[in-house]
């Protein structure tokens, strides 16, 4: 009767870990997600990427568009590099659409340059010839197999630096792709993804307003939101 109990307690035990393995989520297994509300939380230089979930990213010189991967804790997206973690879904939607590019083309046509001074990205860049509302310059890089340039890096000071050299490029007051048209103060870049929080430590003021001015232009190195019905110069962005 001893063998029998013991064995009923063996198969128990099996029956309690198998439930353990099937509902790990449900509190058996701890979850390994970790979320943060500012950089404080990532340490190590980290940054809190609030505006993708809450995860921490840290510098990966690999990442093309950000230089930032997400940590090991962070969901779906970890090891991701930050604002390359869709693919493309068909084109950029007119006027704000929630289609659009979500990685970044790559390859650079002939006619791009690289910008001294620019920052670490290695990204190249081209003057559009005219002036346009925000719309028109987005749909023009996209034309041409490029991006609407935006500011971004491992470091504030990398953005602060690509901005800089943008300004220098097209003069103050040049569009940026980055855009909150869909939500206001949810910003947007030209690939469509999130835009990033080194991006947004280079916005004046709070952002997010009801006045209609929902697309970001660069002057220094700072950006304002602007009416996106203005005419204004641009830059296109590729990774070669």
């Amino acid at each position: 009767m001893s063998q029998l109990a013991s064995s009923t307690r063996q198969l128990g035990l099996l029956a309690l870990v198998l439930v353990c393995v099937s509902l790990a989520s449900s509190g058996c297994l701890r979850s390994t997600t970790f979320n943060c509300d500012d950089n404080s939380d990532c340490g190590g230089g980290g940054t809190c990427e609030v505006a993708e979930g809450g995860y921490c990213s840290f510098s990966d010189p690999s990442c093309t568009v950000s230089m930032r991967r997400f940590g090991d804790h962070s969901g779906a997206k970890s090891n991701q590099c930050v604002g390359e973690t869709g693919g493309v879904d068909g084109g950029i939607d007119s006027p704000m659409g929630d289609g659009g590019i979500d990685a970044p083309p790559t390859g650079c046509k002939g006619n791009y340059m690289a910008l001294a001074n620019s920052g670490p990205r290695g990204h190249k860049y081209r003057l559009l010839p005219n002036n346009g509302t925000w719309v028109q310059q987005r749909d023009a890089c996209a034309a041409d197999q490029a991006f609407l340039a935006f500011p971004d890096g491992a470091a504030l000071a990398d953005a602060q630096a690509e901005l800089a050299a943008l300004t220098t490029l097209a003069g103050n007051g040049v569009w940026i792709g980055v855009t909150d048209q869909l939500a206001e103060g949810t910003y947007r870049t030209s690939l469509n993804m999130p835009a990033s929080a080194i991006t947004l430590m280079l916005l004046v003021g709070s952002g997010g307003n009801s006045n209609g001015q929902d697309c970001l232009a660069g002057t220094g190195m700072t950006l304002t939101d602007e009416d996106c019905n203005g005419d204004r110069k641009a830059v296109c962005e590729c990774v070669p």
